[in-house]
């Protein structure tokens, strides 16, 4: 039995940019290049990294700032 749910959605003009671009570039249909573009972002998705408010990226490590007591205070 076919599990695949349709619906009907509505593109802004970015978004139906962003999907003919891929259309074009793929010579996919518009459903399949919206689940490509769906797909490429979920295993992007999976490279980001989540940076401490109190910290920063140097030379590909995380270092962590010391905060002060109006910082900690602020963010409750």
């Amino acid at each position: 039995m076919n599990k695949t749910k349709f619906t009907t959605i509505r593109l802004d003009e970015a978004e139906r940019q962003a999907v003919e671009g891929k259309m074009n570039d793929t010579g996919l249909g518009q459903a399949a290049a919206i689940r490509l573009i769906i797909r490429e972002w979920s295993e992007m998705k999976k490279l980001y990294m989540t940076v401490p408010v109190s910290g920063v990226i140097r030379d590909g490590a995380v270092i962590k700032k010391p905060e002060t007591m109006e910082e900690a205070a602020s963010r409750g």
